[in-house]
C-alpha cells in the first residue's frame, strides 16, 4: 500500500521508505531484494539496534547479508533519531525538553557504530541518511575522528588509505530543519552531504513558512545560489538517485507559503 498506493499516486512527490523484520537477516534480505523491485529506493533501521536486544552493527555475522543486500541494490539506509532514546540516561525528573534538546547527539552515536564498525570500512557503496539530527555535531565529531585516528595509530583502524571524516563523507547524508551557526560551517562539513528537512507536520516543523524560512536562513550564512540549490533538493535527489522533475515539469516544481 505505502509503494503503490501511497507514494505511487504522486510519484513526484514521494520517495517510499520501507521497514524491515529487523530481527532476523533473512526476511530483511528478501524484503530488501522485494521493496528494490517495486522502486522503493531506501529504507528505515534503528540507530542502535543494540538497544531493542539486536546485534549492534559491529557485529558481521548479522548485519553482512544486510549491507551487502543494501549495497547490491543502491538502497539507502535511513536512522532516524528515536529509537535511541534509550542510549541518553537522563535525570529521571528532568523534563521533557531535555530529550527534545539531546535527541541530535544520538545521531553522532549511531554514526561511531558504523564509521568505527565495519559498515562503512568495508562496505564502499552503503549509504546512510541521519534524519532530523541536524549538522551541528559534525565538525566537532569528524574533527575528533581525525584527530584520534592520527593520534592513535597504534590501534591499527583501517580506513582504507583516508581520513575517517572522508569515508563518513563517501558514505553520508545529513538532514536538518533548521541550523544557522552550523549552516557558516557547510563547506567544512561537506557542502554534498547537507539536505533541508521541514518537518511537516510535528511541533519541529516551520510549515506553512518553509521556503521562506529556509532561504531567509541560508541567505543570513551568506550561502550562494549553487549552494542553496545543493542544500534544498539536489543532494537529496542525487543521493537517493531520484529525478524530481521527471513527472513534474522544473518550472511548474514551485514553492511558497500560502
Amino acid at each position: 500500500w505505502h509503494i503503490d498506493e501511497w507514494a505511487g499516486t504522486y510519484p513526484g512527490r514521494f520517495i517510499p521508505l520501507a521497514l524491515l523484520p529487523t530481527w532476523k537477516p533473512e526476511l530483511m534480505v528478501n524484503e530488501i531484494r522485494r521493496v528494490a523491485a517495486k522502486g522503493c529506493r531506501a529504507v528505515t533501521m534503528p540507530e542502535l539496534p543494540h538497544l531493542e536486544g539486536l546485534p549492534s552493527y559491529h557485529d558481521l555475522d548479522f548485519w553482512a547479508p544486510v549491507f551487502e543486500a543494501l549495497s547490491d541494490t543502491g538502497m539507502v539506509m535511513c536512522l532516524h533519531i528515536g529509537t535511541g532514546f534509550g542510549a541518553l540516561k537522563l535525570a529521571p525528573d528532568a523534563p521533557i525538553d531535555n530529550l527534545i534538546i539531546l535527541a541530535c547527539q544520538i545521531s553522532s552515536l549511531a554514526v561511531q557504530d558504523l564509521l568505527w564498525g565495519p559498515a562503512m570500512r568495508t562496505y564502499p557503496d552503503l549509504k546512510f541518511a541521519f534524519s532530523e539530527g541536524g549538522i551541528g555535531w559534525i565538525p566537532f565529531y569528524l574533527d575528533r575522528c581525525d584527530r584520534h585516528y592520527t593520534n592513535q595509530r597504534w590501534l591499527r583502524r583501517d580506513f582504507g588509505g583516508k581520513l575517517p571524516s572522508e569515508v563518513f563523507r563517501d558514505h553520508s547524508l545529513a538532514c536538518y530543519v533548521t541550523d544557522p551557526t552550523s549552516l557558516k560551517l557547510r563547506r567544512e562539513i561537506g557542502i554534498d552531504i547537507i539536505a533541508w528537512e521541514c518537518d511537516y507536520p510535528h511541533s519541529d516543523s516551520i510549515w506553512p513558512d518553509a521556503p521562506e524560512f529556509v532561504l531567509n536562513e541560508l541567505n543570513n550564512a551568506g550561502a550562494t545560489d549553487e549552494e542553496i540549490d545543493k542544500i534544498t533538493w539536489q543532494n537529496a535527489c542525487r543521493f537517493f538517485n531520484w529525478d524530481p522533475f521527471s513527472e513534474i515539469p522544473k518550472e511548474r516544481a514551485t514553492v511558497g507559503a500560502r
